[in-house]
């Protein structure tokens, strides 16, 4: 199985790497003598019904599903099953460490700079004539969670929709803090994750958009913000408290009015198909800096 020892360093624990069936398997120290190793030697088994299905495998989209283990310590599991979209990423995986270990290893670092991900159960690839056949990743499921993109469609409470477009805000700032950026921020990739203190957090998940660069500077940070704001399809009004809230959390102050020129005009939203409120109805951002934000981000 490839390493990659850039994704590796500062890791918790110690993942064991051990041969099930024809899969070698990356497992956390603390499940080496765990009942459920012995369903990791025909893992597509766990695809199979019941297993509750997530996402539906298409041309572009990994097939994930929900499984039940018997096993209380681990309760319900996400198995996420990759395969070789064609030739020229069948060659390019088998030069690299499989996307299921890259997850693993990269949600295993993400947790321990202290975001709130998936815990990584395993992840496991079969190689033929070292050519990368299929691997899986399992991570814990998050119970009580909501994808980002369903809280958007369906959430009606201002102030709750004001807390997660800041709990959002807050997670980039701390993603460039320490150096990740994402490049596939659709919505689907967070989840809104309820607290009993009424908050919401929100989870990273799918990190195969997110990646490392040794210098996260305010230009790359303005890129990766637009391209959050345009596919993330947040709103208007909900744009300036992202832009506001961010600056505000970056560990070294960044100032809201030079965030907004570098990022650039952005379309104003006239519908909103996929948001609970029109734009009337949507939060108003409130002091100053919030209303020049959001003035700048309409187009003219």
């Amino acid at each position: 199985m490839t390493n990659d020892s850039q994704i590796h360093d500062g890791l918790p624990a110690t993942a064991l790497r051990r041969p099930l069936g024809r899969f070698n398997w990356l497992i956390p120290e603390p499940f080496r003598e765990a009942r459920w190793l012995n369903r990791l030697e025909q893992p597509g088994q766990l695809l199979l019904p019941p297993a509750e299905p997530l996402k539906q495998a298409t041309a572009r989209r990994r097939e994930v599903v929900r499984v039940r283990f018997d096993d209380e310590t681990i309760g319900d599991v996400v198995v996420k099953h990759f395969t070789s979209r064609g030739f020229v990423e069948t060659i390019k995986w088998s030069w690299r460490v499989s996307p299921a270990c890259r997850a693993f290893h990269l949600a295993r670092q993400v947790a321990a700079l202290g975001f709130f991900t998936a815990t990584p159960i395993a992840a496991g690839e079969r190689r033929v004539c070292g050519l990368l056949r299929e691997s899986f990743l399992l991570t814990r499921f998050i119970a009580g969670a909501t994808p980002l993109h369903l809280v958007n469609a369906h959430c009606s409470d201002r102030r709750r929709r004001i807390g997660v477009v800041r709990g959002l805000a807050k997670l980039y700032a701390m993603m460039h803090d320490t150096g990740f950026f994402h490049h596939d921020p659709s919505q689907a990739n967070f989840l809104v994750v309820p607290q009993p203190d009424g908050r919401d957090v929100i989870a990273l998940i799918d990190l195969d958009g997110l990646r490392q660069r040794r210098e996260m500077n305010l230009h790359a940070a303005a890129r990766d913000l637009r391209r959050l704001l345009l596919r993330g399809r947040i709103p208007r009004r909900e744009r300036a408290w992202f832009i506001v809230t961010y600056a505000r959390s970056r560990k070294v102050a960044v100032d809201a009015r030079q965030l907004v020129r570098l990022i650039g005009r952005m379309p104003a939203q006239a519908s909103f198909p996929h948001c609970a409120l029109n734009e009337e109805s949507l939060p108003k951002a409130t002091g100053s800096s919030s209303t020049q934000t959001s003035s700048n981000f309409t187009t003219t």
